[in-house]
């Protein structure tokens, strides 16, 4: 049995988070594209987080939302 180090530990919450935050995004894509609005739900909170929004004036997709909260939500 070989002995488990601070780093091992660090790879396998990285490793846990990355797979539990693809599986919440996930769902969330297939929700959005049942709906007819693909990438909504990231669009809408990016929009709230890095511009202020309010979410009743979030009313399309923005994909630079989309990315700029994807890179929050995996860190």
């Amino acid at each position: 049995m070989s002995r488990r180090t601070g780093t091992d530990l660090l790879f396998e919450s990285f490793y846990a988070g990355a797979i539990g935050g693809s599986l919440v995004a996930l769902v969330f894509l297939i929700v959005d594209t049942a709906n007819g609005h693909p990438f909504f739900t990231p669009s809408l909170l990016g929009s709230i987080l890095f511009l202020g929004m309010t979410p009743d004036a979030v009313t399309g997709v923005r994909l630079d939302m989309v990315a700029y909260y994807t890179v929050v939500h995996f860190g």
